[in-house]
């Protein structure tokens, strides 16, 4: 049998071995005692099997195979460092045919192991420009015990095994869940409040507004009107405060005003003050 490299790189003379009508050859060994699978590199090679019988009658086979020995997977699109509730695109490259999976390991409050895992088959169809790409769509809904999404910390890796059998994986990447919007107050401030606390009635044109919150938030009141909007990098330590500015002063006749006040946490997510319930205050 002789084995020869697409790209004439090597040829090797190896000789079979026949039992009865069955004929074998090892590949460790050639004519010059060389181990063919130590030797050669990955890639395609053809082969060609001669036989002779005893009265002179030969043929020939001719064949092709290919030897691959490693496999590889890369992440394009990682998850972010922390995600919501939504659902999240973790894409990357693989070769064509492999099963590639995603793992995500976590722990809840009381140190029991949340795991998830999602496969799928690289595409064998794909063109040119898109070949050996893959998808997830991760929905953190997931990632629960007892149907109960468990928010905190996470990490996630992708391994591959292609058709050869040849395994390999990413390394491991870490990421917060944070589905939830930490409940936070609104009120008038006690200094704007011009009688009891507890009574929102004020005699201030330009009332403050203050409350707490989740760090990073950003806060948007709404008033006669018209919306004020506190930036993140002051809600930093928790807490909001926006002054009704002096050119919007609220009318001076005595009257309810109906307010609003929304928060959208880092990740987008908001709540409305009580829910969506507006609350009064009385000049």
């Amino acid at each position: 049998m002789t084995v020869t490299a697409k790209d004439g790189s090597y040829n090797s003379s190896y000789q079979t071995e026949t039992v009865g009508e069955l004929w074998s050859v090892d590949l460790t060994k050639n004519d010059s005692n060389t181990n063919l699978v130590n030797l050669l590199n990955s890639g395609e090679y053809d082969v060609s099997i001669q036989a002779k019988d005893v009265a002179g009658n030969s043929t020939e086979i001719n064949d092709t195979f290919i030897i691959d020995t490693s496999t590889s997977i890369d992440i394009v699109t990682p998850l972010d460092d922390k995600i919501n509730s939504n659902i999240h695109v973790i894409t990357g490259r693989a070769e064509e045919l492999a099963t590639v999976t995603l793992t995500i390991k976590g722990l809840d409050d009381s140190n029991k192991e949340i795991e998830y895992t999602q496969q799928l088959t690289v595409a064998a169809d794909a063109d040119a420009d898109n070949s050996g790409e893959w998808q997830f769509n991760l929905d953190p809904s997931q990632l629960s015990l007892s149907g109960e999404t468990i928010d905190g910390n996470y990490s996630y890796s992708i391994s591959s095994v292609d058709i050869a059998g040849n395994e390999t994986s990413t390394s491991s990447q870490n990421f917060v869940l944070d589905t939830q919007v930490i409940p936070f107050t609104a009120q008038l401030d006690n200094d704007s409040n011009s009688s009891a606390l507890d009574d929102v009635i004020t005699k201030d044109d330009t009332p403050t507004f203050s409350g707490t919150v989740e760090p990073e938030s950003t806060v948007a009141l709404t008033i006669n009107g018209k919306t004020y909007t506190l930036a993140a990098s002051d809600t930093s330590d928790g807490t909001w405060s926006i002054t009704i500015p002096d050119a919007d002063a609220l009318p001076s006749d005595n009257q309810t005003h109906i307010y609003t006040v929304k928060a959208t946490d880092p990740l987008g997510q908001w709540r409305p003050r009580f829910n969506g319930i507006q609350s009064a205050i009385q000049r």
